[in-house]
């Protein structure tokens, strides 16, 4: 079989592919398999063989061990942070209900399939009740034993704990923008940025927001304002004026959630000034402002936010003054569920509870943590360096091609053709170089700090205050818990990676203490290996 399988081919290209490979394979039906492939963005797509590389050893892997191919998916780019994307359920649904029995689905590695952790896990759980199992060809792991089942969860959950560090990188970067003036961030109407300068400059819409501000200022009301640039031929929802009146951004202050909500300057042109702006909303406190404030709920609701309906959308609460009864209830029109607050703090209680940390199991923690931290910083090491000796190999090259253009060997269009190639080599190898090189043993210094809160959790949680719940439940659950009423289920699509893995070694712990059926010396073995996007598309 060609080294080189072109990823674009049609649909019928597949299929013939697909059959060639049933033909020379065992009939056994409990071969059958399927190929995921996928890259996280569309540069990848077009710029690398990625896609290429991760077809070529899934197939390599299925002719070795007879299994029958008998549909690709993927192919393109999806990001893996989360499991919406189209390809990947397209495959899931398939793989139910497919007439043929599907006993594999073949990856690369197993952050193609998933980087969304705890629901990964939950997948890979429902897809094993059916008999189907994920294989990482370049990760080999038997799930049909339990070391091998939690060596696929650690995948799952590192996973998801590199695009957490990704994210971590990028907030800090957007952060160290807005602190030096610059908005990162969609414009609001009235603004625009110059795409070759990146200066962000008024329009004709700003024009008409600057008027405004200067009429509401003079002594106009806010129905006055609407009514006057109505006529101007700016027609907006009054409701729209007063998120534009309540925007400090109009007055060169940005106010960010990245930074605690402190105002900064930006380095930019202002709609309006800093005081017509102050009096405007002071005017709007006492007048339009609390006509569109909404009623504010009491504290003690300390799941909204965090809690989510099945029909995916948030919940608010209220209370039955003549009752003293708390509930929380569904925003969405056409649902409208309402649950008992009570139910739902027990709920959240429990889950808690559950990754509360013994002191047995966070000394069992803490050493396994420190393992697999060690673990990747001597993988990362080994993949740094096999970059390295990359980077010599072009060095070599360009020097190679220039010398031959000074030698008159080769004419100024075939240098500046190999050049440019392989300087786009060259910048990759150098991406990647730097970001190998971030020392991970830094690491170890949240590891206490994290212990801590973790051997914490049961007694912040029964004396905390109300922020200092909702404050747990967000670092556990950053983007909330889907509750079932009716079948009083609860679920998260994203669960903080690190307590996540805490919960799975504990667990794995207290499977030792009753039936040392795995060897405490045999976890460090099921920390995932470190890669970088060449080794690993």
């Amino acid at each position: 079989m060609s080294p080189a399988i072109n990823i674009l081919m049609n649909h019928k290209q597949k299929k013939r592919l697909a059959e060639k490979l049933s033909g020379s394979a065992s009939t056994n039906t409990q071969n059958n398999a399927v190929v995921y492939t996928r890259v996280s963005s569309k540069s990848q797509q077009l710029e690398n063989a990625s896609l290429e590389t991760q077809m070529k050893y899934c197939l390599k892997y299925a002719e070795q061990r007879g299994y029958n191919v008998l549909e690709f998916f993927g192919g393109t780019f999806e990001s893996a942070k989360n499991d919406e994307r189209k390809e990947f359920n397209r495959m899931i649904s398939y793989v139910k209900k497919s007439k043929m029995k599907i006993s594999f689905i073949l990856v690369y590695t197993i952050d193609r399939f998933s980087r969304s952790g705890a629901n990964a896990i939950y997948i890979s759980k429902q897809l094993k009740e059916l008999g189907i199992s994920i294989l990482a060809v370049s990760q080999p792991t038997d799930t049909t034993t339990a070391s091998g089942v939690l060596h696929q969860n650690i995948q799952f959950i590192f996973s998801q704990y590199d695009n957490d560090l990704r994210s971590e990188k990028t907030i800090h970067g957007m952060r160290e923008k807005l602190l030096r003036g610059e908005w990162s961030f969609p414009l609001p109407r009235g603004y625009y940025k110059d795409k070759n300068t990146g200066e962000i400059h008024i329009n004709q819409v700003g024009d008409k927001i600057r008027f405004a501000f200067n009429l509401f200022d003079r002594g106009n009301t806010a129905m006055g304002v609407k009514k006057q640039l109505d006529r101007m031929g700016y027609p907006l929802d009054l409701r729209r004026w007063i998120e534009i009146f309540k925007n400090p951004l109009y007055a060169g202050i940005m106010v960010s959630k990245l930074l605690g909500y402190e105002p900064v300057n930006w380095k930019y042109v202002s709609i309006t000034t800093k005081e017509i702006f102050q009096r405007v909303n002071l005017k709007m406190k006492g007048k339009t402002f609390l006509d569109y404030q909404r009623e504010k709920v009491e504290d003690e609701y300390y799941a909204k936010g965090v809690l989510i309906c099945i029909c995916g959308s948030s919940f608010t609460a209220y209370e039955v003054k003549s009752k003293g009864l708390h509930y929380y209830i569904c925003i969405n029109p056409k649902c409208r569920t309402n649950i008992s607050a009570k139910t739902i703090h027990e709920v959240m209680e429990k889950m808690l509870y559950t990754y509360t940390l013994s002191a047995s199991e966070r000394s069992y923690v803490n050493e396994q943590f420190r393992k697999i931290i060690n673990d990747i910083e001597v993988s990362r090491e080994r993949d740094r360096q096999k970059m390295l000796a990359q980077k010599l190999y072009l060095e070599e090259k360009i020097e190679r091609i220039e010398n031959k253009f000074l030698d008159d060997e080769v004419d100024i269009e075939t240098y500046r053709k190999h050049k440019e190639k392989l300087s786009i080599e060259m910048g990759k190898i150098l991406k990647d170089i730097n970001r190998l090189g971030a020392n991970t043993s830094n690491q170890c210094m949240y590891i206490d700090e994290f212990l801590e809160i973790a051997s914490k959790t049961k007694n912040l949680w029964q004396i905390g205050d109300t922020n200092t719940k909702k404050g747990l439940l967000k670092l556990l659950f950053p983007r909330g818990i889907v509750y079932h009423k009716q079948t009083g289920e609860n679920r998260t699509d994203h669960m903080n990676s690190v307590f996540c893995l805490s919960r799975t070694i504990s667990d794995l712990y207290r499977g030792i203490k009753k039936e040392d059926s795995v060897r405490i010396s045999e976890l460090s073995s099921l920390v995932p290996r470190a890669g970088v996007e060449p080794a690993h598309p």
